[in-house]
């Protein structure tokens, strides 16, 4: 039987000028598993950036609401918060944005006269006496938070979201809340024109206790009011699941005013 040279091997895995290369069928596998971490790593880092973006949103609307509560009593004054949702895909900086999903928008405005501006529930001295938002100031301009919806129902039970339970009527962020203390931005706009117009709102008085007028709530104190958030990619909702970490609920003490943000 005819013996190989010893440097059989060596020969064959090199190139012509004694350089050592791969064989084809390497480098292709090589670039394969390249391209499938590199493919990884986006998602995985995309999945980060847009954890971050939810978690930074729930800090800043909870820190607003605290905010407004203060200013509330340090200034003996009738605070608004207002929330909204709109089409994340309309430019930010358009001057008209369209109601939709996955941009939420919060201001904080205050009367300026010292009074409720209210006195029954339909809001029609509210809306008598706007005058294009003549009554109020602006306290906070809005603050956009893209990725984030406002959700009827983000569940509870699991570790970090046991929390008390709060009727479809405080909840702030319910499709089916509307305030009877609207209010549009830019303030100067007239009720339903301007770039923002704020639906949803929630009131801290003098005292710091807050309030949702509706035609449902009447303006009564409640022990707590919620708003519920989810994450969102773009405007495609992913189903709820307290398990993915990507929900949450702040809740408003309702004689208080304190804010407690529950997430998993």
């Amino acid at each position: 039987m005819r013996r190989l040279p010893a440097n059989f091997e060596d020969r064959r895995q090199r190139a012509p000028g004694g350089i050592a290369a791969f064989s084809l069928v390497e480098l292709l596998t090589v670039m394969a598993i390249g391209l499938a971490m590199t493919a990884m790593s986006g998602v995985a880092l995309k999945g980060l950036k847009e954890s971050g973006q939810f978690s930074n949103a729930l800090t800043n609307i909870s820190t607003a609401l605290e905010l407004a509560r203060s200013s509330a009593v340090a200034n003996n004054m009738y605070v608004y918060v207002g929330i909204a949702e709109y089409d994340q895909t309309v430019a930010s900086t358009a001057a008209q944005q369209r109601a939709g999903i996955g941009r939420v928008v919060l201001a904080v405005v205050a009367r300026k006269d010292g009074t409720s501006g209210i006195d029954t529930t339909d809001g029609s001295a509210w809306k008598a006496q706007y005058n294009n938002g003549g009554q109020l100031m602006l306290l906070t301009k809005p603050m956009v938070f893209d990725g984030v919806h406002l959700a009827d129902s983000v569940g509870a039970g699991s570790p970090g979201m046991e929390r008390p339970a709060v009727a479809s009527n405080y909840s702030v962020s319910h499709s089916q809340f509307t305030s009877a203390t609207p209010f549009s931005y830019p303030l100067g706009s007239a009720l339903e024109s301007g770039c923002y117009q704020f639906h949803r709102v929630i009131q801290f008085d003098p005292r710091g206790s807050v309030r949702m007028v509706t035609s449902a709530s009447s303006g009564v104190l409640a022990p707590q009011f919620e708003i519920a958030l989810q994450h969102c990619d773009g405007t495609r909702l992913p189903e709820v699941s307290v398990g993915n970490g990507q929900v949450a609920a702040i809740q408003i003490g309702g004689i208080n005013g304190d804010v407690h943000l529950y997430r998993p």
